[in-house]
């Protein structure tokens, strides 16, 4: 049989002018349900306003959905455009005039809602047909400069990261202290330095420096081991751990961290925490860091192996040696 659309309104595809809808997610409904609800068919063009979860979102109906109808989460408002301009109504919808009144009528607090005798309340400015039309026009021009500079923006992040990386290359192939290292008479490795190794992959290194497994850089009598493989449920003032998902920015963040049993910790002794351990992750992501004060004794899981520096290497760089391109 015939179907006709359902335009959910909630699930509109957000844009700082307005919104879309999202045609992909639209149900459908028989038409014997449609034809009982006549009063809400949607023609192209008109304006819709989302009154259920979140409140306000504004959107034109499509070409694609002339007919179709709605849900009770929306309502449905034709422009008289004798009087208002459709894209007049729409900004005004979202205004923060608009915005305030919907906050002070909202029912229910799980679940906000307006109802429609509500949204007819809404009182709105109506200036001259042809002043609407030129705010609109000045309105779309500001809010497309503002999009752009937020695209802008956005590209930051990534500028910034590419930055870093470049800057992490050059420091470890000695670009960063050269001149140091010039104005030097000599300098030489720590004599507890083991002896270095080929690696042919990695990118040339000064003269004074060696390429050395990360194992025998890690201090006597430890090893670079991951932890607790089942921590189990939570414990409450038990063993803390941490997980891949509390490494972040290359921190640790201890605010969040999951407990285990004594007994399952101390079966764990080898994976075992101290300031200054450096943790990397070894499973879906590679994140680093060091392990800050105040949670010694805590563990990891085996997403994450704990390397701890012997004397001759600062923790630090060690971290951010791991973080580099080349490591990486």
């Amino acid at each position: 049989r015939p179907m006709r659309s359902a335009v959910h309104a909630s699930r509109a595809v957000g844009t700082e002018q307005l919104h879309t809808v999202d045609l992909n997610a639209v149900r459908r409904t028989s038409r014997a349900i449609a034809e009982r609800y006549t009063r809400s068919t949607l023609r192209t063009g008109d304006v819709l306003l989302s009154i259920v979860g979140t409140i306000g979102k504004v959107a034109f109906v499509p070409e694609a959905l002339d007919g179709a109808n709605i849900t009770q989460s929306s309502v449905r408002i034709r422009p008289d455009e004798r009087m208002v301009a459709r894209e007049w109504l729409a900004h005004t919808l979202r205004s923060p005039s608009a915005r305030k009144f919907y906050a002070r009528q909202q029912l229910g607090t799980g679940v906000p809602r307006l109802n429609v005798a509500q949204v007819r309340d809404l009182v709105i400015p109506v200036p001259p047909l042809s002043e609407q039309r030129r705010i609109v026009a000045k309105l779309d021009e500001l809010l497309a400069s503002s999009r752009s500079a937020r695209a802008a923006l956005d590209d930051v992040p990534a500028l910034l990261d590419n930055y870093r990386q470049s800057l992490l290359a050059a420091a470890f192939r000695g670009d960063l202290t050269r001149d140091w290292r010039d104005a030097q008479r000599s300098v030489t490795l720590d004599e507890h330095v083991p002896e270095g190794v080929r690696a042919d992959a990695m990118p040339p290194i000064p003269e004074t420096w060696r390429y050395v497994p990360v194992q025998d850089v890690a201090e006597a009598g430890t090893s670079v081991t991951y932890g607790i493989v089942l921590p189990g449920p939570e414990v409450p003032g038990g063993v803390p751990y941490v997980r891949q998902q509390d490494i972040e920015g290359g921190r640790v963040r201890t605010d969040a961290l999951g407990h285990t049993s004594t007994e399952i910790a101390a079966k764990h002794s080898r994976s075992e925490l101290r300031q200054g351990d450096v943790l990397l992750c070894i499973i879906r992501h590679l994140r680093v860091a060091v392990v800050p004060p105040g949670i010694d004794g805590a563990n990891i899981t085996q997403g994450t192996v704990r390397i701890r520096p012997a004397q001759f290497i600062d923790a630090h760089y060690l971290a951010t040696f791991l973080e580099s391109p080349a490591a990486q």
